[in-house]
């Protein structure tokens, strides 16, 4: 499994098999061509985790689009998930996790998702803008993508500790260093964690690691 950050809360994941978009906002001037998407997932329709324009860059004739009953109200032929609920795209089962977003004042139940994605060999669990859940416990995901950077979403020391509470293998911090949170907020993180001996890495945009 290929891990690529394209920055914010935007992440591209290849398996060999699929291609897979994780909240695309991408920069429309960007001279950078992507692979066409398997499957786009948008946790939240919020203009900074996905827009019309990205999503319609990445669609090919065969993409299917996971997310949320307001992402699927923007887009034709889009699964609504609750939490809980799964849905396989080719090898790969993705199920809608729970989160919670009070920070950003959208306390209503299924305006924000996480997802699960297991494509047989690896586990990745993207938690999206959330706090930190008792439902977390005990996962034990592969690799954890979780935001660190404050204002609507867990601050360092929070988001280290609900990766140690669910024993996540890798952790890489996410939302941080454009619209909020800074650098530091990710080195923090990762202070936090290697205190324990876990593995974190802080990518930079368009920077990829092999799980």
């Amino acid at each position: 499994m290929r891990i690529t950050w394209l920055g914010h809360a935007t992440f591209l994941i290849e398996t060999g098999r699929h291609t897979i978009y994780i909240d695309p906002y991408l920069d429309p001037y960007s001279p950078v061509r992507l692979p066409k998407a398997t499957a786009i997932l948008i946790s939240h329709w919020h203009p900074d985790h996905c827009t019309r324009e990205s999503v319609e860059k990445l669609l090919a004739d065969n993409t299917a689009i996971l997310g949320t009953a307001d992402a699927a109200r923007e887009f034709y032929g889009c699964v609504a998930l609750r939490e809980g609920e799964t849905k396989a795209v080719g090898n790969l089962t993705v199920m809608a996790m729970p989160a919670s977003h009070e920070r950003g004042g959208h306390a209503e139940e299924g305006f924000v998702i996480g997802f699960w994605i297991d494509d047989g060999k690896k586990k990745l669990y993207y938690t999206s803008d959330t706090a930190m859940l008792s439902s977390m416990q005990g996962l034990k995901p592969d690799v954890v993508i979780i935001p660190v950077g404050g204002t609507t979403t867990m601050r360092p020391a929070e988001a280290a500790k609900a990766v140690h509470e669910m024993g996540a293998k890798l952790a890489i911090p996410a939302h941080w260093g454009s619209r909020t949170g800074t650098r530091d907020d990710a080195e923090l993180f990762k202070e936090y964690l290697e205190k324990e001996h876990r593995q974190v890495v802080i990518l930079d945009p368009g920077q990829m690691i092999d799980v």
